[in-house]
Formats: structure tokens, C-alpha cells, sequence
């Protein structure tokens, strides 16, 4: 599997824990469905454990666990699908329901669905697997910016 590296930028630090804004990268653009994760300012943030000692603007590269990506992927975008098609044929076939209270509950299942993934992003945000695997200088920033924007 492969290894999954980013470049963030430390916003704020506190004890052993920094938290880190994550800007929209390379491995984003290329995703077919990029705009629906970080919506609206192109960053996400994290906390972080480490036992580096870091200011403030430093920048840093982080791993990201691959099983984390999939499994949200699954979480966001096949849970809903999943409950529409469920709720569907156990209205339809459970219940006896007619066709039109088995759509109506299909649909109504999404906001269930949304209700769930809020509830597991809640559940599971403190225990995301990102590490920090080193500082990174301004030069080695600069580089890794321009290697993004070079189309291969």
C-alpha cells in the first residue's frame, strides 16, 4: 500500500500537541471528488501528538495511515447509498409498505445517514492516525510546492 506523505503548516501549539492546517495538495487535485472534502477554505486541520519542539508557521510533513482515507471514503460516500437501498427493500418487503413510503423512507434515510457519519467523525476524530514525521525547512516547502504544480 502506498505511503501516503503531506506537507502541513503548524498553527498552533500547545504542550505535546500541535495543531496542524493541512492545505489542499497535489494527491487532492487528482481526486475525482476533491471539492467535497475540504469545502470552502481548501484547508483542514488536525491535532497532533509529537515530541518535537515546534513554532508556530513551522512547516512539517505528515503521514497519513491509507486504511484512514479508505475507510472514510467508504463512511462518507457508501454508508448513505447503503441505508437508501436497506430502508428501501425493508419497507418495501419487511412491511408490505407501498412504493411510495418505501421512496419517502429511502430518502428520509439519508438524513439518518448524515446524522451517523456526524456521530462517528465525532467519535473517532481524536483517534485519526496522523504522525508527524519531520520539520521541514522553507526551501525544502518551496520545492515540494513547485513539484506539485508541475504537470507530469
Amino acid at each position: 500500500m502506498e505511503i501516503i506523505e503531506d506537507i502541513a503548516i503548524v498553527s498552533e501549539v500547545k504542550d505535546h500537541k500541535v495543531l496542524v492546517k493541512l492545505p489542499e495538495s497535489d494527491s487532492c487535485a487528482s481526486c475525482a471528488v476533491h471539492g467535497i472534502c475540504q469545502v470552502g477554505n481548501n484547508t483542514s486541520s488536525h491535532w497532533i501528538d509529537t515530541d518535537l519542539r515546534l513554532q508556530v508557521g513551522d512547516k512539517v510533513k505528515i503521514f497519513i495511515s491509507p486504511a484512514l482515507k479508505i475507510m472514510s471514503s467508504f463512511i462518507v460516500f457508501l454508508l448513505p447509498v447503503i441505508m437508501m437501498i436497506l430502508v428501501y427493500l425493508i419497507i418495501k418487503y419487511l412491511f408490505g409498505g407501498s412504493e411510495n413510503a418505501s421512496i419517502l423512507g429511502s430518502v428520509l434515510s439519508l438524513g439518518l445517514s448524515g446524522l451517523i457519519i456526524y456521530a462517528l467523525d465525532k467519535k473517532w476524530s481524536e483517534k485519526l492516525s496522523f504522525e508527524i514525521i519531520e520539520r521541514i525547512s522553507e526551501e525544502e516547502y518551496q520545492e515540494e510546492l513547485s513539484d506539485e504544480n508541475t504537470p507530469e
